[in-house]
């Protein structure tokens, strides 16, 4: 992401993103949080997105809004303190 907007002069002056480079950004990864972004842009706060919470966002987001992930979800197995016997 970070080349992207390093290549276009009107996304970044002085290490600090514009609003054309933060609406960019929201083009590119509509499923982040960049409220810390738009507090403040400077350009080095860019690797703070990359977290597991955004992983789970962009997969939601591909997935679409239903969720269709979580229905292949099984409940935990029940485990015993002690050894189950036949």
């Amino acid at each position: 992401m970070e080349p992207v907007l390093l290549g276009n002069a009107g996304f970044v002056q002085n290490g600090h993103l514009t609003d054309e480079g933060l609406a960019a950004l929201r083009s590119q990864m509509p499923y982040a949080d960049l409220t810390s972004l738009d507090r403040d842009g400077r350009l080095i706060n860019i690797n703070d997105l990359f977290t597991v919470n955004l992983l789970t966002s962009y997969i939601r987001w591909k997935l679409g809004t239903g969720g269709e992930a979580e229905k292949d979800v099984q409940p935990p197995a029940q485990v015993s303190p002690a050894p189950i016997r036949q």
